[in-house]
């Protein structure tokens, strides 16, 4: 937009000088989205890091034996069990 400042790539010659070449492309969505991204995942890292429980992510569906631990776990910190 028109007075906003935007990120723009450029590349430098050969004494530092910009250099400006073809079209260019706007890509301060993409920086934005990048910045919320980290911001993000920052949050979800913090909140891992303190949780006061065993917790994991995955692609895939858990291996039968580590659902198995997990829910025995679980169940058991529900009866007051500790380990």
């Amino acid at each position: 937009m028109p007075g906003e400042a935007s990120w723009a790539p450029a590349a430098a010659g050969e004494r530092g000088a910009p250099i400006y070449q073809g079209v260019m492309t706007d890509i301060t969505a993409r920086k934005e989205a990048e910045l919320r991204l980290a911001e993000n995942e920052s949050r979800s890292r913090t909140l891992l890091e303190h949780l006061p429980v065993v917790a994991y992510m995955t692609e895939h569906e858990a291996e039968p034996a580590i659902r198995a631990f997990l829910t025995k776990m679980y169940d058991d910190s529900r009866r007051g069990s500790s380990y």
